[in-house]
């Protein structure tokens, strides 16, 4: 476990700077595709272009040191490649059963909170979170049609997609006014995300949020994890994903790339029978070795073993995307604006 409070001028600096304007978009592969395949080759070539130019900014600035090697692959290479993951079939079903045919449930005997956001500040706490993904707000990924609001860097935006009560936080999206539409990169609606990267990161243990989805053709509420560095098996932990338009489904997957650079992915699609999108509900995700289970109010959904579990740091990533691959556009049902309510976050971990 690593608690993280290094300055992150760097990577700010090339996420906002150099590849502002950027916009890489992934077309479908078919209908059968599961939703989280289409970020692979954007985050990592966002990754690659933030590593190369810090690699290449240390070297002119420090005349006695030697020029680290560059990436054999650019990131437009990287970015063109098409998506090679191995995805299975996304499947319907119930919870998972044990051996007597009972629903597992979350047990934290053993564990201590190691991570605790109740909202119960009155404001985002900037030790705890930013309002940005590291690569800025001006990328786009996956087709997603909203621009996220970085209230913490860009205070004078003339917009707020947040709004917090006593014990919770929405993050909430709405269609982007005319006069925004410039300083919005064109987007056609505003939402926001909150981070924790450089802040607060953790290998292996319990990540849990407690939310209300929004219901809505087109709204794509996520709690998911990425790593510090962007290396090795570059993984990624999608806990919870939902459509708006089917808000009694829930998508929980696990991304890694293989040794020949091939992102696998291994995720289900899981029908809980009624509509979360009603009250709040917990998601949660066990991390051990080799091993992922989810879980919804406690209860197993979905179990992944793997030789390929990553045990790195990761951070955690709230967001109500808007549009893209997996939900389609909002339509004329759609209600606006809509909320992803969050009542709290929080990660566990074994006592030692």
């Amino acid at each position: 476990m690593k608690y993280y409070s290094a300055d992150a001028t760097l990577l700010t600096k090339y996420a906002s700077g150099a590849v502002v304007g950027c916009s890489l978009l992934l077309s479908s592969c078919g209908d059968s595709d599961l939703p989280a395949l289409q970020r692979d080759a954007i985050v990592a070539a966002q990754q690659r272009i933030i590593a190369q130019q810090a690699i290449e900014d240390a070297a002119q600035s420090t005349e006695e040191q030697t020029p680290a090697e560059t990436p054999t692959e650019t990131a437009d290479e990287i970015a063109e490649e098409p998506d090679t993951a191995e995805s299975a079939t996304p499947e319907i079903g119930a919870a998972t059963p044990d051996e007597t045919g009972e629903q597992n449930s979350l047990d934290l005997d053993g564990f201590q909170i190691v991570f605790n956001e109740n909202f119960d500040s009155g404001e985002i706490d900037p030790e705890k979170w930013n309002t940005s993904l590291p690569w800025g707000p001006d990328i786009t990924v996956n087709n997603e049609e909203q621009y996220y609001i970085d209230s913490q860097n860009d205070p004078d935006f003339a917009f707020n997609t947040f709004r917090i009560d006593i014990d919770s936080i929405a993050i909430s999206a709405q269609p982007t006014p005319a006069d925004l539409l410039s300083a919005a990169n064109n987007q056609p609606f505003l939402s926001g995300v909150l981070t924790t990267a450089g802040k607060f990161s953790f290998t292996e243990g319990i990540a849990e949020i407690r939310a209300k989805i929004p219901a809505g053709t087109g709204l794509w509420p996520q709690f998911w994890m990425l790593p510090e560095e962007f290396t090795g098996l570059r993984p990624q932990i999608f806990v919870m994903e939902a459509r708006g338009d089917n808000p009694s489904e829930v998508f929980h997957s696990y991304k890694y790339q293989d040794e020949n650079d091939n992102v696998q992915t291994t995720g289900v699609l899981r029908s809980t029978g009624e509509d979360l999108s009603a009250d709040f509900h917990t998601y949660a995700v066990q991390w051990s070795e080799n091993q992922l289970i989810f879980y919804i109010d406690g209860l197993e959904f979905q179990r992944i073993d793997n030789e390929n579990i990553a045990s790195q740091d990761m951070y955690l990533i709230l967001n109500l995307a808007v549009g893209g691959i997996f939900p389609g556009s909002p339509d004329e049902t759609t209600t606006f604006p809509a909320e992803f309510v969050i009542d709290h976050v929080r990660v566990f971990q074994r006592i030692q």
